[in-house]
């Protein structure tokens, strides 16, 4: 069906949860299935418990954060300067956001 984004969710499997797993999102998801769309994550998935951060879901494959919790902008900055999250992956996120909001047109308005 060519999905332009898909949803991670809160469930665990293999005892990380669906957001944060970079195996499901990356390497089955994008690489095996050739998904090139943005992924999302699930309603306050970074509110669930400590352990979860927009950092870790961003490491994983997550291109957006939903809904942007307290603490996310400054948890992904100190991913950034500690050098846990790269800013070139930080940067394929962004690209992939914005070809989502190119193809939809929705731009112009």
């Amino acid at each position: 069906s060519d999905p332009w984004t898909i949803m991670s969710s809160y469930n665990v499997i293999n005892g990380h949860r669906a957001s944060e797993n970079k195996e499901l999102l990356e390497d089955i998801l994008r690489g095996e299935w050739g998904f090139q769309g943005m992924i999302m994550t699930d309603w306050t998935t970074t509110e669930i418990d400590e352990k979860c951060t927009a950092s870790g879901c961003m490491r994983a494959g997550n291109d957006l954060v939903m809904p942007g919790c307290f603490g996310d902008h400054d948890n992904m900055r100190k991913a950034l300067a500690e050098g846990t999250l790269k800013i070139e992956d930080l940067k394929a996120c962004i690209a992939r956001l914005v070809s989502v909001i190119w193809k939809s047109n929705q731009y112009l308005q």
